[in-house]
């Protein structure tokens, strides 16, 4: 009996499908934590864009190629 379960603890059948299983994992989690970090970054420069634009006087130009 323990011989039978030892042998099959020892197959390598599936290994290559454990790294994979793991490598994407670790991708995904460092994708995870990258939009972690920049997200407060894009929060300040939209705000900083939106200040910006909120206080910008539009002027208007009359009708072109005419003179006053």
């Amino acid at each position: 009996m323990f011989s039978a379960f030892y042998a099959n603890l020892m197959k390598e059948d599936g290994a290559v499908t454990v790294d994979w299983v793991v490598l994407t994992g670790a991708a995904i989690a460092l994708v995870f934590v990258m939009i972690a970090s920049v997200n407060g970054s894009v929060s300040d420069v939209a705000e900083e864009i939106e200040t910006v634009l909120s206080d910008v006087t539009v002027v208007e130009i009359g009708t072109l190629g005419t003179s006053e």
